[in-house]
């Protein structure tokens, strides 16, 4: 026995359909953007060994989830923090981890201890947080990231694998001009081979009055109630 059905997700997802008020009678899995595809495709892997009797998974996004290639801001203390350690980084590919390495520095990665006084500590926190606000990156705006891409790939074989109903959705976004250019996005899913997966991604996307956004992307609880 168990859920037949698994929710992933960004925070405008989990904010839609909060974990304490599961009615929907489905697994929970949805965290944020930080997390990126590849902390998705960590808790997925790990759900479905222990839920064989999973039928469909559903990850609903907004589409500049997708973009994020492990960015400097949040995927620290997001996504490394939380996890990745000497176990689950065998789940990731030899790329992604060369690239963790770069950004954010091998020590920063691979030593627990070196972690633990960072989770611990706000001021060594602080100063390492600082340092990498002194780094570039490049930004997939509007587009599918190398990183999310990898990724995506792996969620759809997961689910391929095990015959699972694989659904990619697009969250609501304020009705604003930018939030209406998909087109490189779309050449992106093109490109990537996910047309069977994401191919009406885009044109499924609804949207909202800028003004019920606290953000730009998160809707106001006033909204919501």
């Amino acid at each position: 026995s168990g859920l037949a059905e698994v929710l992933l997700g960004d925070s405008v997802c989990n904010q839609l359909w909060p974990q304490r008020e599961n009615s929907l009678n489905i697994a929970h899995l949805a965290s944020n953007q930080a997390i990126t595809p590849a902390g998705t495709y960590m808790l997925l892997k790990t759900y479905l060994e222990h839920n064989p009797q999973t039928q469909d998974v559903f990850y609903i996004v907004i589409p500049q989830t997708l973009g994020n290639d492990l960015n400097l801001n949040f995927t620290y203390q997001y996504f490394v923090l939380p996890f990745v350690n000497h176990d689950s980084i065998k789940l990731l590919d030899y790329d992604t981890v060369q690239k963790l390495y770069n950004k954010f520095g091998k020590i920063f990665i691979t030593n627990k201890y070196v972690k633990t006084l960072l989770q611990n500590t706000n001021l060594f926190m602080k100063k390492y947080r600082d340092h990498l606000n002194t780094k570039t990156e490049e930004l997939y705006t509007q587009r599918i990231s190398p990183t999310a891409a990898i990724y995506l790939a792996k969620i759809r074989d997961l689910c391929t694998e095990r015959k699972i109903n694989l659904h990619i959705l697009p969250m609501a976004l304020a009705d604003v001009a930018k939030n209406h250019d998909w087109k490189d996005f779309m050449q992106d899913v093109k490109d990537y081979g996910f047309e069977d997966i994401m191919g009406g991604f885009a044109d499924s996307i609804k949207y909202y009055p800028e003004d019920w956004m606290f953000d730009g992307i998160h809707f106001k609880p006033e909204i919501l109630d």
